[in-house]
């Protein structure tokens, strides 16, 4: 389950177990998609994408949707982390990848693990794109993609999937790191900010560290 479970979100998750659990107690549980529902707390529409989602990952095959039956296959090591995609599908944003990349080739399992997030996630490609730009300012060209999809894993947990969310996340950022550098150039000059500003935007004891590595400068 390891191939699996880091590229699924936590809907999915939950209803791959719950549905494990009903399977082995067959017997003593309603396990009618309704009573998954409430149990669960999430919808019988969502059930059903995550069910499908398994099923594309080679987990679970769906033998009937009215009512829906589920059978539970065995797993298989190295195993598809990814269905198989319309030919061409990410074409686009593979040349931008690279072309972002240029410090050394995306290979084949790189791209894999980027479509297998973006499939789970539901992760718009362009806003996987931004991050990609994001991590190599920050990390160079030769940035890995494990790193890339932790960010980018990280954001889809804060529900930032698409690419006008994920811009406005890293604008928001950066605005942050802006003020921090005019503080602790201002503290450097001796023209402390004011009280107000302080109390807005960062803590007293960040503050404090702030004060720690300037003076060691």
């Amino acid at each position: 389950m390891e191939e699996h479970l880091p590229y699924a979100n936590g809907d999915c998750v939950r209803v791959y177990l719950y549905g494990l659990y009903l399977c082995q107690n067959a017997t003593s549980a309603d396990n009618t998609i309704e009573t998954m529902s409430t149990k669960l707390g999430i919808s019988v529409a969502n059930i059903k994408d995550a069910f499908e989602y398994w099923e594309k990952q080679n987990l679970v095959q769906i033998l009937d949707t009215v009512p829906l039956e589920i059978k539970y296959l065995p797993i298989k090591r190295n195993a598809a982390k990814v269905k198989t995609l319309p030919q061409g599908q990410y074409d686009e944003f593979n040349t931008k990848a690279q072309a972002i990349l240029d410090g050394r080739m995306i290979t084949t399992t790189e791209y894999h693990e980027y479509y297998a997030f973006m499939e789970s996630m539901h992760f718009e490609p362009e806003a996987l794109l931004l991050v990609i730009k994001n991590c190599v300012l920050v990390k160079g060209f030769t940035v890995g993609y494990a790193y890339i999809l932790t960010v980018a894993k990280n954001l889809a947990y804060e529900g930032l999937t698409t690419h006008a969310a994920v811009s406005a996340k890293f604008k928001e950022t950066q605005q942050d790191q802006n003020a921090l550098t005019n503080l602790i150039k201002q503290i450097r000059k001796n023209k402390p900010a004011t009280k107000e500003f302080i109390k807005h935007s960062y803590s007293e004891e960040a503050l404090k560290e702030v004060e720690t590595d300037v003076n060691e400068f």
